[in-house]
């Protein structure tokens, strides 16, 4: 996990992921995550305004995972170009 924020129930995901996401180039988070270039994200992430926000704001590309045709209930995805990498989860680890 990269990084964490509880935020009220009422706080939908396009909301709060540009308050987590921004503590990724703060501080000491700046210097641990320097070379971070890619967030993987799920579709409740899909937005123009925050993909841009990403590659303008914090200099990394957020990629939205989209759920296989037909698939329901949870499925793991493998991040793209890794055959060990962890699914995709959240904002702040991937979707």
């Amino acid at each position: 996990m990269l990084s964490a924020l509880v935020t009220a129930a009422s706080v939908q995901e396009l909301q709060g992921a540009p308050l987590v996401l921004a503590r990724l180039r703060g501080g000491a988070a700046a210097r641990r995550f320097a070379r971070l270039e890619r967030l993987w994200a799920d579709a409740g992430y899909f937005s123009a305004n925050l993909i841009a926000w990403c590659k303008h704001a914090l200099g990394v590309a957020l990629e939205i995972v989209q759920r296989p045709p037909g698939q329901k209930g949870f499925a793991r995805c493998r991040a793209a170009g890794s055959s060990s990498a962890r699914s995709p989860g959240s904002a702040a680890t991937g979707g």
